[in-house]
């Protein structure tokens, strides 16, 4: 079972990874990708825990000031 995520989790980095022009990569949302990827895998968190933890990752780090 682990194989499938991590196999679907390594096709995702790659994606964002051979992405460069897309305008959301930056250094945070790859630190949350990774974050999340290792979370799913190996806790097996839902996935609405996730990205609600993402968004509010991204909403402290917009009212801190970060401009990626």
């Amino acid at each position: 079972m682990y194989k499938i995520y991590l196999n679907i989790t390594l096709q995702l980095l790659a994606a964002t990874l051979t992405l460069p022009q897309a305008p959301f990569v930056d250094f945070l949302g790859l630190a949350i990708a990774i974050v999340s990827a290792i979370l799913a895998i190996y806790l097996s968190i839902n996935a609405a825990w996730l990205v609600f933890g993402s968004a509010l990752i991204g909403w402290g780090a917009y009212l801190l000031g970060y401009t990626g």
